[in-house]
């Protein structure tokens, strides 16, 4: 069992997605975490990430949200035991038994 967390996030770059590690952000407050995000992000972007960077992840997060996607499949890369994949929401319009319904009163996954 892990006595810590590290959670990586996708990134996107001009060299294609990248997952930088956030390294210990289960000691971490939600400023320092910020902090760390902007800074990786930063460095993906410009490719001064290094490799040690980039490993060591139990859990990412994934968005395509930021560019309009609404649905993918998020690939688990081992050993880590998760990965959130995140997609744009949007109100849609159910047709249900001849009338359309508020999705607040849908008891299946409206899409």
């Amino acid at each position: 069992m892990k006595k810590y967390v590290n959670i990586g996030f996708a990134a996107d770059t001009p060299n294609g997605l990248m997952v930088p590690v956030i390294h210990g952000a289960d000691r971490m407050d939600v400023y320092k975490i910020a902090r760390a995000l902007a800074d990786l992000s930063e460095k993906a972007r410009t490719g001064k990430l290094s490799a040690s960077e980039m490993q060591g992840g139990c859990f990412t997060i994934s968005s395509l949200g930021g560019i309009g996607g609404t649905a993918f499949t998020p690939i688990i890369n081992a050993p880590e035991v998760a990965i959130l994949g995140v997609s744009k929401s949007s109100m849609k319009p159910v047709y249900k038994d001849g009338t359309f319904i508020r999705a607040s009163r849908c008891r299946y996954r409206c899409v």
